[in-house]
């Protein structure tokens, strides 16, 4: 591999408990130009609704996949945590992995490993939360710069019943996908307040109860990568991340009405 190819590894993962706490952790393995880097973050939300994040950069440790649960275990920021399968319901969605985009120049791997989890996990507090959760993995062999897309969304959204997420591209190459219970479905559009599914008809609605994050990536996000800022094209340091946890209503075909927490966001490039 050259020091010109590009290759990132990006690791999501999220909890939401039921006394409205929230867990959203990030691993990323990037190298280019040269680069090699890993990093590590964490997202966390009280009670109180106070939101702060933790960076770390050494000391970290990749999730790990387990027969169909992810463990993520690392000393910095200080998470250890299990993403397993729920039972029943929402649980029985099964795990996917698509090709979301291919090119002369690369490829897009998206991987929902685990659409609906049970999650319990130790804090960088030392304090417990347990709730339902969700994990995946993306793969990029493009630079994030060069990908046609002008906004992206994505979301997912869990109840007892039911679990849904989708993605949605727009730009010179659009893309919608949306998995419900782990199966792909079609769409009909998908926008900040609602996702409509057309086979089988269903349509989910949304209603943000909390910003989680609101801001450019380029200062404190990128900025935290040594050498990274004066390296990324400035296109790159100006876009517009928005992520939002909302109360989600979704009724699909049959009169089926299910209730339950989302974690969506809205990028936007300049």
């Amino acid at each position: 591999m050259s020091d010109e190819t590009f290759h990132l590894t990006k690791w999501y993962l999220d909890a939401v408990s039921e006394d409205g706490r929230v867990l959203v952790g990030h691993h990323g393995e990037l190298s280019w130009k040269g680069i090699s880097f890993r990093h590590a973050s964490v997202l966390l939300r009280d009670r109180a609704g106070q939101v702060t994040e933790r960076w770390a950069s050494r000391g970290i440790s990749a999730p790990v996949l387990e027969e169909g649960s992810v463990r993520w275990t690392s000393l910095r920021p200080a998470v250890d945590g299990l993403w397993k399968r729920a039972e029943g319901g929402a649980g029985n969605a099964e795990s996917g992995s698509f090709r979301l985009l291919a090119t002369a120049e690369g490829s897009v791997d998206w991987s929902c490993l685990v659409p609906a989890a049970r999650v319990r996990a130790t804090l960088p507090d030392g304090s417990l939360l347990e709730g339902s959760g969700y994990a995946e993995k993306l793969e990029l062999s493009i630079p994030p710069w060069r990908l046609p897309i002008e906004e992206l969304r994505w979301g997912r959204f869990l109840s007892g019943g039911s679990s849904l997420v989708w993605i949605d591209w727009r730009g010179a190459v659009p893309l919608s996908l949306a998995l419900l219970d782990g199966r792909r479905v079609a769409v009909v559009s998908i926008d900040d307040t609602s996702v409509v599914l057309a086979d089988p008809p269903g349509r989910l609605d949304l209603l943000p109860t909390a910003v989680l994050r609101d801001g450019l990536l380029g200062g404190p996000v990128l900025g935290r990568v040594p050498g990274l800022s004066r390296t990324l094209p400035a296109r790159m340091l100006r876009v517009h991340e928005s992520r939002r946890l909302a109360r989600g209503v979704l009724e699909v075909e049959g009169g089926v009405r299910r209730e339950g927490d989302a974690l969506f966001e809205v990028v936007r490039w300049p």
